[in-house]
């Protein structure tokens, strides 16, 4: 097993991929580059964070088991059939906003040409399985801190990761640089957009003073009343709630709202090709991490299949097939039985 003092974080790629979703953050590529900065940050952290996860008995039981949180997600319809109210059904109806885009994709998008394998190279098992679960803990922290799929929305979430993720000590840095943001112009007031990127920094502090984020069992709390949920975290509710749901036009710059916001034009080229991948997921039983693996000219193979009126045995097994030929290891993890 590999050591937290053995794994150094990657400051050239923690540089360059910054730089790559700084400058299309709002796009497949820039998710990309987010994630991929955070491998290359995330190692020390990582290990760290399962050190500590031992000590706790709910952290202990989670690496015992390591769910698989992404391939919970890929099942977006059984999310439709929550109780209102609920963790899972406040999912469904982020999931269901037609800026959203399905998010078991792009936190598996790091299986696309055996990434993960060499960005976590010498880490333990521990640390890859969580460092796989925390990004794909996106879009749950969204819906937790009511921060819509928009471009103020995924700034204010932006804050709140980087505090849940990496715990207390990233208080100071993350203030920093939401008083940075705050010098964005908006048509609330650099005053009240300054004070909504601070909330969104106190929230994550107060949640992750109670429990840390990684020993959190998503999978058990679908069912669990959002009001509820919130309290069991240490989460505090919006203070302007009012406010918060608008946000969407809170950015009146076009700069902002008609090209950063779609990422210069590659959304609309995105959802595309993210939808029949979806459609494969969705609908014929792939896994999201097998259809990354297998590469977009085999993934390409697999759509005429399924337009031909292949059988699902068949697309998955020729999905196994080309996955098995390129080599890419996939660790497997565990689907829990209450899921």
């Amino acid at each position: 097993m590999a050591k937290s003092n053995k794994v150094k974080i990657r400051y050239g790629d923690v540089i360059k991929y910054s730089l790559m979703n700084a400058r299309n953050p709002a796009s497949v590529q820039g998710s990309t580059a987010l994630f991929r900065t955070v491998f290359a940050a995330g190692g020390p952290v990582f290990h760290k964070a399962v050190e500590k996860m031992w000590k706790n008995p709910e952290g202990a039981r989670l690496l015992r088991e390591k769910p698989d949180l992404s391939a919970i997600f890929e099942d977006q319809r059984a999310f439709g059939d929550y109780p209102e109210g609920t963790l899972g059904r406040a999912y469904f109806e982020f999931m269901s906003h037609p800026l959203a885009l399905p998010g078991y994709l792009l936190g598996t998008q790091h299986y696309r040409q055996g990434y993960f394998a060499k960005a976590t190279e010498g880490w333990s098992d521990d640390a890859q399985w969580l460092t796989e679960r925390v990004v794909n803990t996106h879009d749950i922290l969204h819906v937790l801190a009511d921060y819509g799929p928009h471009v103020p929305g995924e700034a204010l979430v932006g804050l709140f990761s980087a505090v849940a993720y990496i715990g207390p000590k990233a208080e100071k840095p993350a203030r920093f640089v939401a008083w940075l943001m705050s010098f964005i112009p908006t048509n609330i007031g650099r005053k009240q957009w300054g004070e909504a990127l601070q909330e969104a920094v106190t929230r994550a502090v107060s949640m992750v003073n109670k429990q840390p984020f990684e020993n959190i069992y998503w999978e058990e709390l679908m069912y669990v009343p959002m009001a509820d949920l919130m309290k069991e975290i240490g989460l505090p509710p919006l203070k302007h709630p009012e406010l918060n749901k608008n946000a969407e036009s809170w950015m009146t710059s076009k700069f902002v709202v008609e090209k950063l916001a779609t990422g210069f034009g590659t959304l609309t080229r995105d959802k595309i090709w993210l939808k029949k991948m979806a459609n494969l997921v969705e609908n014929a039983g792939c896994s999201a991490k097998k259809l990354w693996a297998a590469g977009e000219a085999n993934r390409e193979v697999l759509y005429r299949m399924f337009d031909e009126g292949a059988s699902i045995e068949a697309i998955q097994q020729k999905l196994e097939e080309m996955v098995t030929s390129r080599g890419f290891g996939l660790p497997s993890y565990a689907l829990p039985s209450y899921a």
